[in-house]
């Protein structure tokens, strides 16, 4: 029951903060998506790039 009602909190206090984004954010919020991914995608490409010189130096 108890994880019920956190699930049920979790999914509207998810729903409130999506409704909130949007209808405030409704200029620029494809904008911070596109920035978000950037971001996602530099920190991924650094992620990698480290580990292929780690194994670089292990040969």
């Amino acid at each position: 029951m108890k994880d019920s009602l956190l699930l049920l909190a979790t999914g509207l206090g998810l729903a409130l903060t999506s409704w909130a984004f949007w209808k405030y954010g409704s200029n620029d919020a494809l904008c911070v998506f596109a920035i978000v991914g950037f971001a996602c995608a530099v920190a991924d490409n650094v992620k990698l790039r480290r580990q292929l010189r780690e194994r670089r130096a292990k040969l």
